[in-house]
């Protein structure tokens, strides 16, 4: 495993991106964060998503819209 192990600077960067996303994804409030994670993550069509979270197609689209907004704040040094 340690022999995969990617040190260069590419590789560190990637790994400290990860980490900002991994971060900002656990302080996203859960309505955002079930969204992003099912629809986005995982790649479920917004209306399968829909009923999975028990919600409307319009708000899954309005919540992914906003989670992502969101994540996006806070991988760029927002609180």
């Amino acid at each position: 495993m340690r022999a995969a192990a990617d040190t260069t600077r590419r590789g560190l960067r990637y790994l400290v991106e990860l980490a900002d996303i991994n971060r900002a994804l656990a302080q996203l409030p859960l309505k955002y964060w079930e969204v992003v994670l099912v629809h986005g993550l995982l790649g479920v069509p917004q209306q399968e998503a829909a009923q999975l979270l028990h919600v409307s197609q319009q708000a899954v689209s309005k919540r992914y819209r906003q989670g992502l907004e969101e994540l996006t704040y806070l991988v760029n040094g927002g609180t």
